[in-house]
């Protein structure tokens, strides 16, 4: 049966958080993460705090907001909304073919553009594509696709500190796919791995979540720095439409160039 916590908040509205996650995070005990969810109950009980059992969950319910939750203490706008996000939540196949799209997508306006490309297989490579040329000149793509925000994409960590990578800063590439634009072709940014980390660092502003992955959103401002005037946004920072479908940047020659 599952358990949430509730509380009211500022506004007077009523919170609800999954109870055990909760509890690990704000209760100061020795072992919090060893007790079961019955002693974690327990131990609420006897701080004052009300447990309310209903027929498929538990509600333990701070006491100032026990008249907030109905008879039914369920159906709140909050755990209606907790139901939205899990529904939204992409699966893995989904992830995967969005995967694929992005990179086939990217391989096909190389060819058609008439540069030469071989797309790599594997998690351990460190790229998706290499890009050549009969001079010998190279540029080795990371494909990120982006379904479900326009112009923002999730990426992993190590994006941000591209030098610490094996491969030259100066032949990595991400180019990242907007899959979520509706009615039109996806676009594709060009980016050179070093635009990318000067967007993540000018939107944490070395303030980095304790997370293994990050985001670039061209949309954004800096964190702390949402309302502020005058202030760039992550895409008019690194200049992003210069990026846009500019193949060129790849530093490698075409046969029709």
């Amino acid at each position: 049966m599952k358990h949430y916590f509730t509380a009211t908040v500022e506004n007077g509205s009523l919170e609800i958080t999954p109870f055990r996650k909760w509890f690990i995070k704000t209760q100061s005990l020795s072992g919090a993460s060893r007790m079961t969810t019955h002693q974690m109950r327990g131990h609420m009980k006897r701080l004052g705090w009300v447990i309310k059992q209903f027929p498929d969950r538990v509600l333990v319910t701070q006491p100032a907001a026990e008249s907030l939750v109905g008879s039914q203490g369920i159906e709140t706008s909050t755990v209606a909304r907790m139901k939205k996000e899990k529904k939204g939540r992409v699966s893995n196949e989904r992830k995967n073919l969005n995967r694929l799209a992005g990179e086939f997508l990217v391989a096909s306006r190389l060819a058609q553009r008439g540069f030469m490309v071989s797309l790599q297989w594997g998690t351990t490579i460190g790229y998706d594509l290499l890009v050549f040329d009969k001079e010998g000149s190279v540029a080795f793509v990371e494909v990120k696709s982006g379904a479900q925000e326009s112009r923002r994409w999730i990426l992993q960590k190590k994006y941000a500190f591209p030098r610490e990578d094996k491969i030259d800063p100066a032949r990595r590439f991400v180019c990242c796919v907007d899959l979520a634009i509706r009615g039109r072709e996806p676009d594709i940014y060009v980016f050179p791995c070093e635009i990318v980390a000067k967007g993540i660092r000018y939107f944490f502003s070395g303030r980095y979540p304790n997370s293994s992955s990050f985001h670039l959103s061209l949309d954004f401002k800096p964190q702390g720095q949402t309302k502020t005037v005058g202030v760039e946004t992550v895409g008019e920072h690194i200049g992003c439409d210069s990026y846009k479908e500019n193949f060129a940047a790849l530093g490698v020659k075409s046969l029709e160039g």
